[in-house]
């Protein structure tokens, strides 16, 4: 799905390393794939647990590889209130190139995928990439109510969309049978 949607962008043949969302990164591994390409990546998702594991597994693997880090938390505030709580890893691939200033960053971010937007930053990404959750019910709505798929893209799409750099590509992998092509 990473390769569909670069070369599906404007961004196909720049040598500046993109900036990869993944709304609903779960444990990360679209994240990693990005990383493993070159590229920046932010995962954006509502499960802590699964976000914690992904922070664990990057962290290990970074030690493991003996890549140079730093690991930052912090919160993003929302603009209607609220926050979003954030682990970031600044990473090169040795310590020369982490101090030159050659690195690329992981963003894990907790929270509403509606909010990717802000989850993303004012200069935005330019692939989005998600397998999107399928075979389950998907909250909340405003109500707390449970809601369907399709509500969690006519809600997050938008979203989305304002993340998205113009020239960029979104490839979004979804079971059929949870939600028609349509």
């Amino acid at each position: 799905m990473l390769y569909c949607a670069r070369s599906a962008s404007a961004f196909a043949l720049s040598r500046t390393p993109p900036t990869v969302l993944d709304p609903h990164c779960g444990r990360g591994t679209s994240l990693f794939c990005a990383l493993e390409e070159g590229d920046c990546a932010v995962g954006v998702d509502a499960d802590e647990k699964a976000l914690q594991k992904a922070n664990v597994y990057f962290e290990r693997y970074l030690q493991y590889h003996r890549y140079k880090y730093r690991r930052q938390e912090s919160s993003i505030t929302l603009r209607e209130g609220g926050a979003l709580r954030e682990r970031r890893i600044t990473l090169a691939n040795d310590a020369e190139n982490y101090k030159r200033g050659d690195t690329l960053m992981l963003r894990l971010v907790q929270g509403d995928t509606a909010n990717a937007q802000e989850a993303i930053g004012e200069n935005g990404c330019h692939l989005i990439v998600t397998d999107l959750p399928y075979g389950v019910q998907h909250a909340p709505r405003e109500d707390k109510a449970t809601g369907t798929l399709e509500g969690l893209l006519q809600n997050a799409l938008p979203a989305y969309q304002r993340a998205l750099m113009p020239g960029g590509a979104m490839a979004l992998a979804f079971n059929t049978y949870t939600l028609s092509k349509d």
